[in-house]
């Protein structure tokens, strides 16, 4: 069945003048509808032609070849019709189907230099339709088209696919070439070595003019170690833990290359942060630092950090897109959403560099990540690498909730479910309690939820016992720096935030103690979460609520145990 659907869906392109480069064509049905027969199973059940009233509406009925004219004796030229041998569809396969296990490297012919393809790197990677081997065309098409695990998601939870790519579609025409990320560089040139397609690489990336930067940064021997890993690197993703001090190597890195330097970040709280640093460690004026945020539209002689949502919107992007040698993307993990996919092509640096302390991703589509930035070129190892000051050690305590419901968990009603959770007494008492017991220790505590009403909530339980601050996405600007100014100078015992917003890139290290109180299950979250409380030199105190009793929630809380076994936190 695989190989019959693969004809035909071949023929259907052809038929309808697809692109080649496209995985998936578009059409009505197919039968059979799968490629493999399921154990026990009958298969496709199909329609028989020749159904009378079908036949009526001149519908499932055979035509000439020729003409399209319906064949006057339908009985007849059914009963004449042959089934198509293994050997004959083995060969019809071959002729239409450009597989890598049907081709070699000695079915390519060089007779002159146009047939060396031509690989040309800039904000993309530009190739030629004309010099593309079907080996490559198929390579291209298979691996550069991909299907996006959250629609199927969503399609299956009922939930609204609008705009939701059901396909991720990395290859662009335009005329006589055809444009990929600049990310896959690498994989293309290994399949092109390995299959003996020849080539010669373009570079079209220009470096500016030097930009000289005096960095007052101390290194730890981690830091050196990664730094050496990949001084002779130009592209990639560098994998670095929460507290690692991923915004060190970052500078450390602008300064090494001496290029005007562009750092991209999501969040205004990592806005801040890296205006703060860059003051700090290479001593340049607030001033003199190039914003881009909001109104705020500079651009600084050496240096300039945006927020990506600002640049999206930004008209004339192409004014600035060449401005810059060095560009740093933070939290890089962020890439795959499509307008930041769609921003990053604007720009053709000569460095491009990715920072991320998890490239995992929810729905499984960190290959995006490497396609736009290239692959990871260093991964810090922390039970190798952080020899820091000491060995730091975290206790995990589990808390098991009396929450329960009197109904049967379905999709449809997660919304009623997170209601009675945000709300229950008994569980947010637990919780409180808690808190209240690790304040007494001394301790500096965070507590992480996924809902607004869960924040407001907890904090009305608190605000009379302790001083507590909140943080959610419904706080200005203005008063969201004025809290942040307040955590920042320690006046505080207990933070109540949003994951969304407080889940990643904030370093404080007076952080000694994390509460996770609403339910998920992303490892790259989890791994997120705790980084906020290992920048401490403390011991370190993680709370985990399991809620045992509701099905959907006790498999949540199984796949957070994975991450905790991991680390030897629990048995």
């Amino acid at each position: 069945a695989s190989k019959s659907r693969a004809i035909v869906l071949e023929l259907i392109r052809k038929a309808l003048s697809f692109s080649e480069f496209e995985k998936e064509v578009s059409f009505d049905r197919l039968f059979p509808n799968q490629d493999f027969l399921a154990k026990n199973g009958v298969g496709n059940l199909i329609s028989l032609p020749l159904n009378d009233k079908s036949i009526q509406e001149q519908n499932t009925i055979f035509l000439n070849n020729d003409s399209y004219k319906i064949i006057p004796d339908q009985w007849e030229y059914l009963k004449n019709i042959k089934k198509t041998s293994i050997a004959q569809l083995d060969n019809l396969y071959n002729q239409l189907i450009s597989k890598e296990t049907n081709n070699t490297p000695q079915n390519i012919k060089v007779n002159s230099s146009s047939d060396i393809l031509t690989i040309s790197i800039g904000n993309l990677i530009k190739l030629s339709k004309q010099n593309l081997h079907p080996l490559l065309v198929h390579f291209l098409r298979e691996n550069l088209n991909f299907f996006n695990t959250e629609y199927a998601v969503k399609k299956k939870l009922g939930i609204s696919t609008y705009q939701t790519e059901k396909y991720f579609k990395l290859i662009s025409e335009e005329g006589e070439y055809i444009f990929i990320p600049r990310g896959f560089i690498n994989q293309l040139i290994e399949f092109c070595q390995k299959k003996e397609i020849p080539f010669v690489l373009n570079d079209e990336r220009k470096q500016k003019p030097k930009t000289d930067f005096k960095s007052k940064i101390t290194l730890y021997d981690y830091q050196k170690n990664t730094l050496q890993e990949i001084q002779d690197k130009d592209y990639g993703v560098i994998v670095a833990p929460p507290g690692s001090g991923k915004t060190i190597i970052g500078l450390e890195l602008i300064t090494k290359k001496s290029q005007p330097a562009l750092i991209l970040v999501h969040r205004a709280q990592l806005f801040e942060q890296w205006v703060e640093r860059i003051q700090s460690f290479l001593g340049i004026n607030k001033t003199e630092i190039g914003q881009i945020s909001g109104s705020k539209k500079k651009i600084g002689k050496q240096i300039t950090v945006a927020m990506m949502q600002t640049l999206i919107k930004y008209r004339d992007i192409k004014e600035i897109s060449d401005k810059f040698g060095t560009i740093i993307i933070d939290e890089c993990h962020h890439i795959p959403a499509k307008t930041f996919r769609e921003l990053i092509v604007n720009f053709n640096p000569y460095y491009l560099y990715g920072l991320t302390a998890t490239p995992k991703r929810k729905y499984n589509d960190e290959k995006l990540i490497y396609y736009y930035i290239g692959t990871i070129i260093s991964e810090m190892n922390p039970n190798k690498n952080l020899n820091i000051v000491s060995p730091i050690n975290t206790s995990l305590i589990i808390q098991e909730t009396n929450l329960s419901v009197p109904f049967d968990f379905k999709t449809d009603t997660f919304e009623v479910l997170s209601k009675i959770l945000v709300y229950d007494s008994s569980r947010n008492l637990m919780i409180i309690e808690d808190i209240l017991k690790q304040i007494k220790e001394g301790r500096k505590i965070l507590l992480l939820t996924e809902r607004k009403e869960h924040v407001e909530v907890l904090y009305l339980y608190l605000k009379n016992k302790c001083e507590v601050i909140t943080l959610t996405g419904d706080d200005s600007m203005t008063k969201r720096k004025i809290k942040l100014d307040q955590i920042h100078m320690g006046h505080f015992n207990v933070i109540v935030a949003t994951g969304q917003l407080f889940g990643e890139g904030v370093d404080l290290p007076s952080l000694d103690c994390l509460f996770l109180v609403y339910p998920f299950s992303f490892e790259g979250k989890l791994t997120q979460y705790i980084g906020r409380i290992q920048r401490t030199k403390n011991h370190q105190i993680v709370y985990d609520y399991r809620d045992s009793k509701i099905t959907f929630f006790e498999k949540l809380f199984k796949r957070r145990c994975t991450y905790y076994r991991k680390k030897g936190w629990m048995r």
